[in-house]
């Protein structure tokens, strides 16, 4: 049996698990980065705290690759620099096997996501399930820069048994910097296409990046894949890392750890400032996690019960 089937299998004994446990929940989540000064900025370390996300779940990127496609699809009828790469390829620009997120400058800030309901395996809820979206306006007047803004609705499982779920976003460095923080040289690897690649990229680029990505996602199930190609991410992004809700008791506990990286072009290298706190919560209440550069907010609701 191979590794990718023995994690398949051990997600669906967990869910089993949480079946028969009963009790789920609803978590919302807004991780935004703090207004630059100098304070902070001295804080910074070029030095990585790696974070392991091979053994984690990752829900944000099907609705990312999606949504990617989706906006490559809709605009493409509509730009001449599309109408001048389709009489040069044979083959269709918008095609599933592109590595859209790979493509992004930026993530978005809010998932789109069909609404779901259920309690068979975790998935990503839809924006208007999401309840701090005045919180998000609040954020922005007092000038912070909010990065991702999902929820998802999990069971309520003991620290063992409870995964912990990969939560990425903002700025995308993957071009130039390494995961470790390093300059690389730029190479296109988005497309397996043996000729005018460097064209193709630039229109995937502008479409993906034009405005901000609100196409509307279809039916399609959610898989929940898993980095099993390293220990770490293939990737660098303004902020990666883990967050993990489990019970110990009756009490909920939250687990977070993140990096949140910035560049030094003087250095040529990434900065970066390391997050890892653990709290105890109260369902329904409003959390927040306070840090010189990242503040996360946190709140855990029950679920069908």
């Amino acid at each position: 049996m191979t590794l990718k089937s023995l994690i398949g299998l051990s997600f669906l004994l967990f869910t089993a698990v949480s079946s028969a446990n009963g009790r789920w929940y609803e978590v919302e989540v807004v991780l935004f980065e703090h207004p630059d000064n100098e304070k902070v900025n001295e804080d910074f370390s070029f030095d990585l705290s790696p974070i392991k996300t091979n053994k984690s779940v990752d829900m944000l990127s099907e609705h990312l690759q999606l949504m990617g496609q989706n906006k490559c699809l809709s605009k493409r009828s509509q730009s001449n620099i599309f109408n001048k790469a389709l009489n040069t390829y044979s083959s269709p620009v918008c095609i599933g096997s592109v590595d859209y997120i790979a493509l992004m400058d930026k993530t978005p800030l809010t998932l789109e996501v069909t609404l779901q309901e259920g309690m068979e395996t975790p998935y990503i809820i839809a924006p208007e399930e999401l309840e701090f979206q005045s919180t998000i306006s609040r954020l922005k007047r007092e000038g912070m820069q909010p990065i991702l803004h999902t929820g998802w609705r999990q069971p309520g499982l003991k620290e063992r048994q409870a995964p912990s779920y990969r939560l990425f976003g903002g700025k995308n460095f993957s071009k130039q910097y390494d995961y470790f923080g390093n300059l690389k040289q730029t190479q296109n690897t988005y497309l397996d296409s043996s000729n005018n690649t460097d064209d193709l990229n630039t229109f995937l680029n502008q479409v993906i990046n034009s405005d901000s990505l609100n196409s509307s996602s279809d039916n399609r199930s959610i898989n929940h894949t898993t980095n099993n190609n390293s220990e770490y991410p293939n990737e660098a992004w303004q902020l990666d890392g883990l967050l993990k809700v489990f019970l110990r008791g009756r009490y909920l506990n939250i687990k977070a750890e993140f990096n949140l990286r910035a560049e030094d072009r003087t250095n040529e290298k990434l900065k970066n400032f390391h997050f890892n706190q653990f709290r105890r919560v109260i369902s329904n209440e409003i959390h927040y996690f306070d840090h010189p550069k990242l503040g996360i907010l946190i709140q855990i609701r029950r679920y069908m019960h």
